[in-house]
């Protein structure tokens, strides 16, 4: 299975979708990505910073948004 099936797996449908509808908005701007680690912009009601790191045993994500820094859940 491919990494971002594996990642997606971890996101409700509702964020899911929002994401997709920010990407198809060119709202994302990937600024690093490596083979465990992406940090990336994205433009919503305000500009917010965005790292997923991952290995073979745990995700780690982080987020500005207010929905993460309340809920801790991506």
């Amino acid at each position: 299975m491919a990494t971002l099936d594996i990642l997606s797996e971890h996101f409700s449908r509702k964020t899911r979708n929002l994401g997709r509808d920010y990407f198809a908005r060119e709202a994302v701007v990937i600024s690093r990505a490596t083979p465990r680690r992406i940090e990336a912009l994205v433009h919503g009601s305000q500009v917010y910073e965005i790292t997923i790191d991952w290995d073979e045993i745990s995700v780690d994500y982080d987020c500005s948004c207010t929905y993460f820094l309340e809920t801790h859940h991506p």
